[in-house]
């Protein structure tokens, strides 16, 4: 009854991810309680815990880290690219991901913008009046990978996922 446009850029937020993670449907669930697990399991606990409460609701769960965003998208992307990509699988980058083709690095003004729209409290998510302002639609994309670089795989410009510069083992989400 007390719903605004709030749920409207949740919306738009789930289609965001999907098309940064290159994963469609984003999240698969058949009701609401695996629905909140999902994104429980991506966002972390806290933050949903943190919204329940600024609505007058409880929930108590254990604590759940949640992911990175802009790993979790980087992970699920290159990982579609190589199961699709010819090249990869000739490569042999299924079991050695430094042997696929370099991918568009995800800019951090997107993720930005991807956080405030998944933001779990509808009275701190971002609106369609600021998401439309946000820097991420002002920002020139970055220039296409050079051919160079997609002819020399694991020597051109890779995505660093991580402040290691490693890739992370990919992303296990659960989904019930």
């Amino acid at each position: 009854p007390d719903q605004t446009t709030a749920v409207d850029m949740w919306a738009v937020g789930v289609i965001f991810i999907s098309m940064l993670s290159g994963r469609y449907p984003f999240f698969k669930v058949a009701d609401d309680l695996s629905s909140l697990f999902q994104i429980m399991n991506l966002l972390g606990s806290q933050p949903v815990v943190e919204a329940a409460r600024a609505m007058g609701k409880v929930v108590s769960v254990d604590d759940i880290p949640g992911y990175d965003l802009s790993s979790a998208c980087a992970v699920s992307r290159e990982s579609i690219h190589i199961a699709s990509c010819a090249r990869c699988t000739e490569l042999g980058a299924g079991t050695n991901r430094a042997r696929a083709c370099p991918i568009q690095p995800i800019i951090p003004s997107a993720i930005q913008l991807l956080t405030g729209l998944l933001d779990p409290n509808p009275h701190t998510r971002t609106t369609a009046e600021d998401a439309l302002k946000h820097e991420y639609f002002s920002v020139p994309p970055p220039p296409p990978l050079s051919r160079k670089s997609a002819e020399s795989p694991g020597s051109g410009e890779m995505v660093a996922f991580n402040a290691s510069g490693t890739v992370p083992p990919p992303l296990s989400l659960k989904w019930v």
